[in-house]
């Protein structure tokens, strides 16, 4: 097991597991014809 602390989880585990799902995701349902389009995907800016 190995043990990192809160920080070092989040920035090295957490975050880029969570944005290859969101990116996987989106991959897919923009494949089987779903409307999406930037802003769904990147929703925390105003375009």
């Amino acid at each position: 097991m190995v043990a990192l602390p809160g920080e070092a989880f989040l920035s090295q585990y957490a975050l880029p597991n969570f944005f290859f799902h969101l990116t996987s995701a989106y991959a897919l349902l923009r494949q089987q014809g779903v409307p999406l389009g930037k802003a769904d995907f990147d929703g925390w800016h105003q375009y």
